[in-house]
């Protein structure tokens, strides 16, 4: 399937939702803050980014503009308790979800995300 990158900075409430990404098919690099976020994101061929938005508080160093500005295509969801609330980079999310959403749903918006990205890959490699 797809290497996901997964950054959270809580590993007990993240590994339900990797063993599911796992379950999935997914290849899931897991980074516990922005520095080893980006490390793994220019080592590995990652086609999607899952974040939690505490990560991007000013206090921290902020991996949502490096991502965008290594990789612009890449797909990238925000995980929030708040959503919408404290992520500055919201606009550069392709997606902003609540953490108490169920991983189906997660799962699914990844899978569409990902779906549309290789068809727009598709797209332009045959025009």
């Amino acid at each position: 399937m797809a290497t996901v990158l997964f950054i959270d900075d809580h590993k007990c409430g993240s590994r339900r939702v990797v063993q599911k990404l796992r379950a999935a098919g997914h290849d899931v690099c897991i980074a516990l803050d922005a520095e080893e976020a980006i490390q793994l994101f220019r080592l590995h061929p990652v086609e999607a980014v899952i974040l939690d938005c505490g990560l991007c508080r000013p206090s921290h160093l902020d991996p949502v503009p490096v991502f965008r500005r290594l990789r612009s295509d890449v797909p990238m969801i925000m995980i929030s308790s708040y959503c919408g609330v404290g992520c500055e980079h919201m606009p550069e999310a392709d997606v902003c979800m609540q953490a108490d959403e169920s991983e189906a749903i997660l799962l699914n918006t990844l899978e569409a995300m990902l779906c549309a990205r290789r068809y727009d890959l598709i797209r332009s490699a045959a025009a």
